[in-house]
């Protein structure tokens, strides 16, 4: 598994960074984060994934609306 006992606590607004070595699975707790990873990208996600009180397994659409994620590339996205 790429990553385990993640937490992510940001204010309302706030811009998140994330680095690391090379393969560390910065990339990984993006899509995560994101709601990309379980709905769009499969993947098994144990434990829970919310911004406020929204869940990307609950409501996809309205949890997406609210998180934002620009990798290294961005014109690769």
């Amino acid at each position: 598994s790429a990553l385990k006992h993640i937490s992510v606590d940001a204010e309302f607004g706030h811009v998140i960074g994330i680095i690391g070595n090379h393969h560390a699975g910065k990339t990984s707790l993006c899509r995560v984060l994101a709601g990309i990873v379980p709905t769009i990208i499969s993947g098994d996600v144990t434990g829970t994934i919310q911004v406020g009180s929204l869940s990307p397994n609950l409501d996809w659409q309205k949890y997406n609306q609210q998180t934002g994620v620009v990798l290294q590339n961005p014109a690769g996205q």
